[in-house]
C-alpha cells in the first residue's frame, strides 16, 4: 500500500492543480482495496438485511412464547423462513452487531 501511495502523490498534486473538484474521486481510488483473492462471502447483503430485520420483530409474531429472541430461536426462524440454509448463531450474532 505504501509504494501505491507515494507513487500517486503526483498524480494527485496535478490533479489537485487541474482539476480540485476530481481530487476526492482520486484519493477515494487511492484508499480503496484492491479486489483480493480469497473466500467468496457465503450470505448476500440481502439475507443479512432480512436477518437484521427478523431480529427486529418480535419472536411472539411468529408464534413463539417468548419476549426476546435467543440466538438458537433466530437461528431455526432464519431456516424456517428459508432466508439461509445453513447459519450458526455466530454468524447471526455477527451480522447483528454490524447493524
Amino acid at each position: 500500500m505504501r509504494k501505491k501511495t507515494v507513487d500517486m502523490i503526483p498524480i494527485l498534486s496535478e490533479v489537485e492543480m487541474l482539476s480540485p473538484e476530481k481530487l476526492q474521486a482520486e484519493i477515494k481510488t487511492l484508499l480503496t482495496d484492491d479486489r483480493r483473492s480469497g473466500r467468496s462471502p457465503i450470505f448476500t447483503q440481502e439475507q443479512i438485511l432480512k436477518i437484521i430485520d427478523l431480529a427486529c420483530k418480535h419472536p411472539s409474531d411468529f408464534g413463539y412464547e417468548t419476549s426476546q429472541w435467543s440466538l438458537n430461536l433466530l437461528v431455526s426462524e432464519i431456516k424456517k423462513q428459508g432466508i439461509a440454509e445453513q447459519i450458526s448463531a455466530k454468524s447471526v450474532s455477527r451480522f447483528l452487531k454490524m447493524r
